[in-house]
């Protein structure tokens, strides 16, 4: 260790750089304030030794100058002291790290030395660990704009726009492990799978990738709604861990919007609404979620409702249900049905209702879970190649 010695008595600094040669340590001597800013600009320092009482420039005032030079860096500053009185203690606090008091023996000399080298060592440790976690900080935010912008390039296909179909899709973190596919028909009808993965983040939207680039394939192949989710089925068996699954709805509305065929695997009932938004049916879940029966174990059959125009047709998955308020209190089915019918079906208004309810302050919740709602309209299908309406929020909690 460098340790600087600050003192105008030249015998001091003898005495000083004796016992800190002793220690193994390396003395750097000088007699003054405006020496030792110079030497510690050319050279530096681990420890300074400075003498309270000098000519001109007195330890204290020195030992101000030298912190604005030190900055960030922890350079512990021990002034030495014939002075016993309390306020010249508390001030040798305030503007340093330690004293020490005239006479004073090397054992003491030695503790102070030892001591202050071992939180010097912690504190370089720490910087050494902070700098290393925020490379990493650095090198993670990359790596995530990175999946962020495949993420996007693999799914942007997905969102068809249709007025038919209304959607809000709100992420609990950077990475959504809800899905929504949408895809038009060959026949002018429209192909719509919702699907929630088991967690969320990133691990849970990887499973989003595989669906997303063979959706398409698959709706081109006009294959019912059943032989789709069997489809789906194969490539998240094959792709997923054992841990995960993937809670699905896939439907068909054909090109008039009177029919919807609904396959249904592990997500909360759909819901089919009137002409006052009251339910009219309830279509609960009849098969395992995707990913994780086998083949031959697959059930691909589906129901099918005749729709009449002013009906409506809720897909959602459970954050909505499970979203919390500051009690610990859930959303739970009875204030979001209640919400479809007061609102009129409106998603804006529903979405601020869920966050008023999340909200610990104003302005501000905690979203635990990713959220979808899904609302499609029955009648004619009507595609709009400028307006995606597609509400879509990536929220952190």
């Amino acid at each position: 260790m460098r340790i600087l010695i600050v003192d105008d008595l030249e015998a001091n600094r003898i005495l000083l750089s004796h016992l800190v040669t002793l220690n193994d340590h390396e003395p750097i001597p000088c007699g003054s304030a405006e020496e030792a800013l110079q030497s510690y600009r050319e050279h530096g320092a681990d420890v300074i030794f400075m003498d309270v009482v000098m000519p001109g420039t007195d330890g204290y005032s020195a030992a101000k100058q030298l912190k604005v030079v030190v900055g960030d860096d922890f350079v512990p500053i021990i002034f030495i002291t014939a002075l016993q009185d309390e306020d010249a203690l508390v001030r040798c606090l305030e503007f340093g790290d330690d004293y020490l008091v005239r006479p004073f023996n090397q054992i003491m000399f030695n503790a102070k030395i030892a001591a202050h080298i071992r939180t010097i060592e912690l504190h370089r440790k720490a910087k050494k660990q902070h700098a290393e976690l925020t490379y990493l900080h650095s090198h993670m935010l990359q790596e995530q704009e990175m999946a962020q912008h495949v993420f996007d390039h693999a799914t942007q296909i997905n969102y068809q726009n249709s007025k038919s179909i209304e959607t809000y899709i709100s992420s609990a973190s950077q990475f959504n492990g809800d899905v929504l596919l949408v895809a038009k028909a060959l026949d002018g009808g429209i192909y719509i799978m919702l699907g929630d993965f088991t967690g969320h983040g990133l691990p849970a939207a990887l499973g989003s990738l595989p669906l997303s680039q063979s959706f398409h394939s698959f709706v081109d192949k006009q294959l019912s709604v059943g032989d789709l989710a069997r489809e789906m089925n194969r490539v998240l068996v094959k792709f997923l861990p054992d841990y995960m699954f993937c809670a699905a709805v896939v439907g068909k509305l054909n090109a008039t919007g009177d029919n919807i065929k609904l396959w249904t695997g592990g997500l909360h009932d759909s819901l089919i609404l009137d002409d006052q938004f009251k339910i009219q049916q309830r279509i609960p879940s009849q098969h395992m979620p995707l990913g994780i029966l086998e083949d031959n174990e697959f059930d691909a059959s589906y129901s099918e409702f005749d729709l009449r125009p002013d009906n409506k047709v809720i897909l959602y998955t459970d954050g909505i249900l499970e979203a919390c308020n500051q009690e610990g209190e859930l959303f739970g089915r009875s204030r979001f049905e209640s919400a479809l019918q007061l609102s009129k079906c409106n998603i804006d208004v529903i979405r601020q209702e869920l966050y008023q309810f999340m909200a610990h302050q104003v302005g501000e919740y905690a979203q635990d879970d990713d959220i979808s709602l899904v609302c499609i309209h029955a009648g004619e299908i009507e595609f709009n190649d400028d307006d995606l309406g597609f509400l879509d929020e990536n929220r952190s909690c």
